[in-house]
């Protein structure tokens, strides 16, 4: 009896310990969050005065005023779309994005970066579109700087045969800067789509500039004509192993959709084009345009 009494107060004892060990450790850490969080602020305060190093931070993702306690995740993030399209964008025209070479070299900017490493750019996250009276150059335009678009086609599915519907689809007109005007897309017969264009190869594919950052930045809504877009119809055609034409598509589609290299073999992924046989572009007031598709070919970027 006594030596069970004893065992249990041995345990009660361990127990007890093990919480003050516990709640030291909930104390410690809860000190340190409170270090890292008024780290935080500061930096906050940092980068609201554009002191962050040789970057400028663009007014379309600045979220809070210079009066507001502005946390940094929000002041990055707050405008997600601009972020992700200003790290594409640095990748897509270098040119246009050089960083300056005399970066301060202050503990803030070091901790910073350690903590964020951020990236801004200087001027416009995304080119500038032609002028909306150059119809053809404007249609090139939208397609090179498209990374996906909506196809659309005749189903041949039980349930909705007959009826049009549409996907999303990756899409590459070539390597960054080198436009070819022929949209490429990488698909496998898996996906209904492509069954259904094997019966039907009629489809459209609709292209817009709401996918990147620039119709956000001019405070477009994706539905205005200025947020410009376009429908390529045509007919889907597949592309035949080791040709040219199968070989610019890889090059145009792995270079821009990295990630295709390593999707499944099994999956039988293969390269098509869309043979364009008409183009209709709403790019401004007044209503659609139709773009020949002489002229969109022979345009240049």
């Amino acid at each position: 009896m006594n030596s069970a009494v004893s065992s249990q107060k041995d345990k009660n004892r361990d127990l007890a310990r093990t919480q003050v060990g516990l709640d030291q450790r909930l104390v410690d850490r809860a000190e340190e969050v409170k270090i890292v969080k008024d780290q935080l602020e500061g930096l906050s305060d940092q980068v609201i005065e554009n002191k962050v190093g040789s970057f400028p931070i663009p007014a379309s993702i600045q979220p809070c005023s210079r009066a507001q306690r502005c946390d940094v995740r929000t002041l990055l993030h707050g405008k997600q779309d601009a972020d992700h399209n200003n790290r594409r964008t640095i990748e897509r025209f270098p040119a246009r994005h050089q960083h300056s070479n005399n970066l301060e070299s202050n503990s803030v900017n070091q901790k910073f970066e350690q903590l964020y490493d951020p990236v801004f750019t200087n001027g416009d996250p995304f080119p500038s579109p032609p002028p909306h009276t150059e119809v053809a150059k404007m249609a090139r335009f939208i397609v090179h700087n498209s990374d996906w678009a909506a196809l659309s086609y005749i189903s041949a599915q039980p349930k909705s045969k007959g009826y049009p519907s549409g996907a999303i689809f990756s899409v590459s007109d070539g390597v960054i800067n080198q436009s070819t005007g022929v949209p490429y897309l990488y698909v496998t017969k898996l996906e209904l789509p492509i069954q259904d264009l094997r019966n039907d190869s009629r489809c459209s594919l609709t292209m817009t500039l709401a996918q990147s950052s620039y119709c956000q930045t001019q405070g477009l809504d994706p539905e205005e004509p200025p947020c410009a877009q376009l429908v390529l119809t045509g007919r889907m055609v597949q592309l035949e192993n080791g040709t040219l034409d199968w070989n610019n598509a890889k090059e145009a589609l792995f270079s821009r959709h990295p990630r295709m290299k390593d999707w499944p073999a099994d999956h039988g992924f293969f390269f098509m084009r869309l043979d364009i046989e008409y183009i209709n572009m709403t790019d401004y007031y007044g209503g659609p345009v139709d773009v020949n598709v002489k002229d969109y070919f022979n345009a240049k970027l």
